[in-house]
């Protein structure tokens, strides 16, 4: 019953849960959600109702269905029912069959999920059983590399203490492990079946909820209650790792679960086009009725003052009434709804069928694009979702993931300064920098990892030469750090909490210095093939207040402290006599800096012994006392189910001691104090430079991409420095940008800040643009002031005033911490303005998306050149892209690899999953799916816009063509007493969009193009008439639809005039109705097939076969079926016999048609020859580079150097190489986290890919020959 959804049971909102260890009947009053899950939109039970539902809300397919209808009516239809039917089914079978196939995907990947197995510990053994059986209260054993089955609380771990290390790259993106832990209360049950079989707790915890930082919850046991917190829980969608196993309880299952409440359902996307259309055709259907209506009163005034006089040669039907009036209105009701069929060409079914098959063919020139193929990986391109083709060239903001993204998520050691030197810079005889790699010859390094390079030999030499600073320099790097190592076939492999920090301790092995082992209180390295054993005193652990991290080590009975961290953390601390090195470091690092390079700077200090002693001791005073007095004691029971007792009476409690703190805050605060007593007077040793190595081609996609007129925002889990200096690194942000950001906690700090902001904004644009803002409450918008945002520097060149070209090139203003720098300062640089950009981070985006804030928010976002949101969850992701949706109204596309990008992938108009490191949940939930971010330029620049190009041709002539077909019934009403009499063989009508007219546009909606990829990729304006809809809109539609009316006034009355005077013998010559037809019929497929061939770019084989077969296939098609020989088939009924013979000996008829297509087809061609001749768009100004090989100088120059001489506003450099919370120096040193075997994440082939290089390059674009 589960799949019908009419027996689903009833959501009840919870307002808190309570669940009880293996108690699964007590559990199952609660109806708590099942562990299955189902991203699919349809099942075997739904699927026919509800496929047709969302088909029938396409309004055209309602409409065909109402006429269908009516065509069953005899008495009101003149067309036999089959033109309809046929056609509707089609459409109807065409695409259930397509939304079949994409939705069996879904659930082929919702199968393999569900069907995976976990060990269940049930009745005093264990069980595996599927995931989709697992229900909340069940007791569950994990194994190490196996992903979590549900949200779960640790009972019990492998490690001792209790610990258990997780990756979360499938909730958050990132890859560094996290360690969780059991209670210490339960960590003693162990992995005994018996005793787990036998626990009786009950957690009382908060109701199911999209929060992954959060949970709260009690554990009631043996008549005592113990808090819950999230370090004691693991959610669905991470992995374990590092871990033999972990056994924990199911809290939420399912759709519950925190990752699935992170995750929208899939929901019905459409088009813009096709939005738009249902809006043309509500207005085009209106337009009909008043045609029938018109028709409909001018049968009724015919009947009454003329039909009903002839009814002795034209009786009416039995059923009319033989009063005039009466009858005559009867007959005027009938005909409105006969006109409604005569006339439904406006609307043709055929243009639904034609369109999808245009989008499938138009979907495998991606599908076959070599150049979207990742050899490395094996991914070519799949578009997923065909019917959103044009919509790829209408983008205007882009929502992008950083990790595994924009970046490859892999750190390397790339430059270093010590004590004042540089290392990594090679130069050249003129003593300038070498930065092209081709030119550089890299050294081979002992233990070196395969993405580290270096070309620098002079630090190899200082090594060689025991230099004392740089022997010191990378000792610190291989002992000041949290990394976990692994001995696995004789190799090391270090495991840590960043990837930044792994580089540094990886980059330090390669140069000698190799971190071999440590335990809770050592620390083993090896310089030079001599192992070196520190006692390991204290690790001053990272947290994002402090910014940095210490450790303290003892080796011969001397004392060190070894110091990483941001540069301004660093530098409060030095010796006073460390300010010349610093100011010389500090040079380098702005070099570092400028080069988008991530920055750490390294300090130490030797410590007396003495004074060592009196610090450790008041740092352990300060642990111990920091313990929170408890009202309950929480001692370990090995016996699950101890006899119970009575509670003992309650003492009085006595008044709490002065030194015990009340708060947690409060002891951290104390410790915090401690550690920095001890990091002061520190002497620097130089700082590193870290790169976080972007995806090949990522800075030159965003810089055309943006160059398009394409907005773009990262939205990532990173911290608010780490997406910084990636936003320069990608080119996104340039030091030219004016950067504003948000890091406020509090909904009133917030709002004050945006306000701010606002008001810096008003006060930039006055006076750089030389523009009066007097209501400063009304919405900034940049077209208010016709300023192009994109383009800041095309604006100034146009404008005529001389003031605003002065001022728009002068310094932006910006503010320091401690001082305003003037724009008048000879001592500064001058720094051109490029526009805004707004960094973020998550708690303040809470704020920002309430309603109260969101639109200002909103409006200040929208007046950026780029955004960034850091430290955001999935479900912020979404929230913000449903924020531009709903108030924008923009086109927007969200890109990502993980599972954490699936709500907002699925939330966008397009989503486009990157098939990478994390999992595969992007690629299922995504539109499109290729594998790496630079694809994304020849998916929009190239295949979108030719697309959205090619339909927008397609719907133009498609309206065309049809009311030119349909008004001729029009026109012919007045001659024929407004009878609804179809002018046209029903034959003919039957196949005049489906064979006589639709072939040519169809190759041209599949081949046809401006200019070639090059010019497509080098000159990315050509992209912004998609954004406004420059090619399809209803004004460009109105023009087409009147184009036809005006095409067959002139087909109609020149036939009909012409005939009209047609002599034999120097008689009036009459025609009958059969051949009337059947020459404008004619004239019509001639003219607007060669219509279509003045709307091509690219002429090809293709489209001449297409379009002169047609014609062919017209006549000859005519002549066959008018043939005496049909006579025989139709018998008396048919009266078509000779009339195509008739016509076409006839030289009226050529006369006719060379006139009509004179008349209609000259003023286009002379209007087009005028156009390109002295008033060319952009893409004509393309097209003409192309066809005649020179390249123009324009704008859009590319900015790809950066100038080192420029002031640069960016913000004060931090530390990166740690974790993002807490990290792991309190559990080393407690004694809790153990040396073991470490796990990393696997690679593997996906071989089930059908499409292989050799099929791609196959199916790949021809160079079609043809002239433009």
């Amino acid at each position: 019953m589960k799949h019908f959804p009419f027996f689903k049971k009833k959501h009840i909102e919870e307002e808190s849960r309570k669940i009880r260890a293996n108690d699964p009947e007590s559990n199952a009053l609660n109806n708590f959600a099942g562990n299955e899950v189902s991203t699919a939109r349809y099942n075997l039970a739904t699927f026919l109702p509800k496929n047709l539902f969302e088909q029938f809300h396409r309004l055209a397919n309602a409409y065909f269905l109402f006429l269908v209808c009516l065509q069953l009516i005899p008495q009101i239809s003149s067309l036999p029912p089959y033109t309809t039917i046929v056609p509707l089914c089609f459409v109807l079978i065409l695409t259930a069959i397509k939304d079949a196939v994409d939705d069996f995907g879904r659930h082929k990947s919702d199968k393999e999920v569900n069907n995976r197995e976990t060990q269940v510990i049930y009745q005093n053994d264990i069980v595996y059983r599927k995931w989709k059986e697992i229900q909340v209260g069940d007791m569950i054993q994990l194994s190490n590399d196996e992903f979590v089955t549900a949200d779960i609380f640790i009972i019990s771990t492998s490690e001792p203490n209790g610990l258990c290390y997780i990756e979360t790259a499938e909730l958050d993106g990132e890859t560094n492990l996290k360690a969780r832990q059991s209670l210490e209360e339960t960590q003693g049950i162990g992995d005994d079946v018996d005793d787990l079989s036998n626990f009786n707790g009950e957690i009382e915890c908060e109701p199911a909820n999209n929060n992954l930082n959060k949970f709260q919850g009690n554990l009631t046991w043996n008549n005592k209650t113990y808090p819950l917190k999230n370090e004691n829980v693991l959610l669905r969608g991470t992995r374990l790792r590092n871990t033999q196993w972990v056994v924990g309880i199911v809290c939420y299952a399912g759709s519950d679960t925190k990752l699935m409440k992170n995750t929208n359902k899939p929901s019905f996307k459409r088009s813009h086009i096709d939005r738009l259309l249902d809006k043309i055709i509500i207005g085009i259907l209106i337009f009909l009725v008043l045609l029938c209506a018109t028709m409909s009163i001018c049968c009724i005034f015919w009947e009454s003052n003329v039909g009903y006089y002839f009814r002795s040669y034209l009786p009416w039907e039995s059923y009319i009434s033989n009063n005039k009036t009466k009858g005559s209105i009867q007959l005027g009701l009938l005909v409105f709804l006969s006109y409604v069929i005569t006339l439904s060409a406006v609307v043709p079914i055929s243009l639904y069928v034609s369109i999808e098959f245009v989008r499938l063919l138009q979907s495998k020139w991606i599908d076959w694009d070599i150049n979207m193929y990742y050899e490395p990986n094996n991914v070519p391109a799949h578009v997923k979702t065909t019917t959103l083709n044009e919509e790829l060239g209408q983008i205007q903001y882009i929502f992008s993931d950083k990790t595994g993204t924009l970046t490859q998520n892999i750190m390397t050691f790339k430059k270093c300064s010590i004590q004042g030197k540089l290392y990594g810079y090679v130069m050249d005889n003129n003593g300038n920098e070498i930065q092209d790699p081709n030119k550089l010859e890299s050294i081979e390094l002992n233990d070196q990892d395969k993405d580290f390079v270096w070309y620098d030999k002079t630090l190899l030499d200082d090594i060689e030469k025991d230099d004392e600073n740089v022997h010191k320099f990378f000792t610190l790097l291989s002992l000041c750090h949290t990394v976990m190592p692994e001995k696995r076939d004789g190799k090391i492999f270090y495991q840590a909490q960043s990837p930044d920090e792994n580089a540094l301790v990886s980059a330090a092995r390669s140069f000698g210095f190799a971190f071999q082992n440590r335990t809770q209180s050592s620390i083993t390295i090896k310089i030079k093939d001599k192992e070196e054993t520190y006692n390991l005193l204290n690790i001053l652990d990272f947290t994002n207040e402090r910014q940095r991290m210490s450790v303290i080590v003892e080796k011969d009975n001397v004392i060190y402290l070894y110091c990483k961290g941001g540069d301004t953390k660093i530098k409060e601390r030095l010796n006073d006599s460390q300010k010349d090195i610093m100011k010389q470091t500090d040079e380098h690092l702005n070099n570092f800096a400028n080069e988008s390079l991530r920055t750490l700077c390294l300090a130490w200090k030797q410590l007396d012994k003495s004074q060592y002693d009196q610090w450790a001791t008041k740092l352990n005073t300060a642990k111990v006392r920091s313990k929170l007095p408890r009202t309950r004691t929480r001692t370990l029971n090995p016996n699950p189910n101890p006899k119970p007792e009575p509670e003992p009476v309650p003492e009085p409690e006595p008044e709490p001691e002065p030194e015990l703190y009340t708060s947690m805050e409060e002891r951290d605060e104390k410790v915090a104090e401690m550690y920095e007593e001890i990091e002061q007077d520190l002497i620097l040793l130089g700082a590193t430079a870290i790169e976080d190595k972007l995806q090949d081609g990522v800075p030159q996609c965003i810089e055309r991409l943006t160059r398009a007129g394409i907005k773009i925002w990262v939205l990532t889990g990173d911290k608010i420095e780490t997406a910084y200096n990636i936003g320069l690194s990608c080119r996104l942000l340039t030091n030219e940008m004016e950067i504003k950001t948000i890091e406020e906690n509090d909904e009133e700090s917030v709002k004050a800040k945006l306000e701010d902001i606002r008001n810096s904004m008003i006060e930039k644009i006055e006076y750089l643009f030389n523009v009066n803002i007097d209501d400063r409450d009304k919405r900034l918008d940049w077209n208010q002031w016709n300023i192009d945002v994109l383009n800041f520097d095309k604006h100034r060149k146009k404008s005529s005033n001389d003031d605003i070209k002065i001022r728009s090139t002068k310094s932006v203003r910006f503010t320091t911490d401690d001082k305003s720098i003037n724009e008048d300062d000879d001592d500064i640089h001058r720094e051109p303005f490029e526009g805004f950009a707004i960094l973020i981070t998550g708690q303040a985006l809470i704020h920002a998306l309430s309603s109260d804030l969101c639109m200002k928010f909103l409006e200040l976002a929208t007046m950026c050149k780029a955004v960034i949101c850091c430290r955001v969850t999935p479900m912020q992701k979404a929230q913000v892209v449903e924020l531009v949706m709903k108030h924008e109204n923009k086109i927007t596309l969200a890109i990502g690899d993980g599972a954490n990008d699936v709500s907002m992938i699925q939330k966008a108009h397009i989503g486009i999953g990157i098939s990478g490191q994390e999992g595969r949940q992007a690629v299922l939930a995504s539109d499109f799916s290729f594998g790496q971010f630079r694809y994304l330029e020849r998916l929009l620049l190239i295949h979108g816009r030719l697309s959205y190009v090619r339909v927008s041709k397609f719907l133009r002539y498609f309206f065309y063509k049809n009311f030119a077909y349909t008004f001729c019934h029009f026109w012919f009403a007045f001659f024929s007493a407004y009878s609804a009499q179809s002018l046209y063989d029903p034959m003919f009508g039957a196949l005049y969009n489906s064979l006589f007219s639709t072939f040519p546009i169809i190759i041209l909606s599949i081949f046809d193009r401006d200019v070639n990829d090059y010019y497509s990729l080098n000159k990315p304006y050509l992209y912004t008439p998609g954004q406004t809809n420059r090619f399809f809109n209803k004004k460009i539609l109105l023009k087409s639809i009147v184009h036809g009316i005006l095409s067959s006034l002139v087909i109609y009355f020149i036939s009909y005039l012409s005939l009209s005077h047609k002599t034999i013998n120097g008689r009036i010559a009459e025609i009958d109705l059969q051949s009337f037809g059947f020459l404008i019929g004619t004239i019509i497929i001639i003219v607007v097939n060669l219509e279509n061939a003045l709307e091509i770019w690219y002429w090809t084989s293709y489209y001449h076969i297409s379009l002169w077969l047609t014609i062919f296939i017209y006549f000859i098609f005519h002549l066959t079926l008018y043939s005496s020989f049909m006579i025989k088939i139709f018998k008396q009924n048919y009266t078509y016999v000779g009339v195509a013979k008739f016509i076409l000996l006839d030289s009226n008829f050529w006369f006719i048609l060379l006139l009509s297509s004179v008349i209609l087809l000259l003023p286009r061609f002379f209007n087009e020859f005028y156009r390109m001749r002295f008033n060319p768009n952009e893409t004509d100004k393309a097209r003409l580079n192309e066809k005649y090989r020179y390249e123009e100088k324009s704008a859009f120059i590319q900015h790809i150097n950066v100038q080192k001489n420029i002031l640069r506003k960016r913000l004060p450099r931090s530390s990166y190489a740690f974790a993002q919370q807490e990290g792991w120096g309190q559990l080393i040193t407690s004694g809790k986290m153990k040396v073991q075997q470490i796990a990393f994440p696997r690679t593997s082939q996906d071989n089930n890919i059908l499409l292989r290089k050799s099929r791609l390059s196959h199916h790949h674009h021809h160079n079609l020959t043809g002239t433009i």
